[in-house]
């Protein structure tokens, strides 16, 4: 909050994009580059942050467009997701939209995957649960675990039981023929 006049008794909360912390101040401070605050009355320049819709890099500070298939909200940084050990709910960091995959170790290079329903979107290198082994389905989530198979962007079990009947039928058919040949080359 800030005094507009010297000596004055009505505090005024500080625009959106400025900030406060000292009493009897008679000017709010911008926040440095194209830095926005989530309200009015921000009394820190820690308030100030990316404005939805951008990401920063802590060590360049800038404030840059959140890349395709992603989400970016207020104050998003990249070196949160690092930060947060992939913990959505410890802080803000550029999150993936449905349909979409990124590795966790280049979590802004961004690509539509093939089948979107084995990419939920949310942090960096997740994948649709149930998809390879141990929750890790590589690049696209297109990698299915041992003894699976993908199907419309789902891993599903392999039905061994199923594949074993049909070698025992191809086999008394291929027996069948073998004997039948035999026969007429007889006859």
């Amino acid at each position: 909050q800030f005094q507009p006049e010297v000596n004055g008794s009505d505090c005024l909360r500080c625009d959106l994009g400025r900030y406060q912390g000292e009493s009897k101040a008679t000017a709010c401070m911008r926040c440095r580059d194209d830095r926005m605050t989530p309200g009015l009355g921000a009394v820190s320049e820690s308030e100030c942050g990316c404005e939805a819709g951008y990401f920063s890099r802590k060590h360049s500070g800038v404030c840059e467009p959140c890349p395709e298939g992603m989400t970016c909200g207020f104050d998003s940084d990249l070196s949160n997701f690092f930060a947060s050990g992939n913990d959505t709910r410890i802080s803000t960091f550029p999150k993936l939209l449905p349909g979409f995959y990124s590795s966790a170790h280049d979590p802004v290079n961004v690509f539509r995957c093939a089948a979107a329903s084995a990419c939920p979107g949310g942090s960096p290198g997740t994948c649709s649960q149930g998809q390879g082994e141990g929750g890790s389905a590589g690049f696209l989530c297109g990698n299915c675990g041992r003894e699976q198979y993908m199907e419309e962007g789902v891993c599903l079990d392999c039905q061994w039981h199923q594949i074993l009947v049909i070698v025992i039928v191809f086999l008394v058919v291929m027996v069948c023929l073998v004997y039948l040949a035999r026969a007429s080359a007889l006859a």
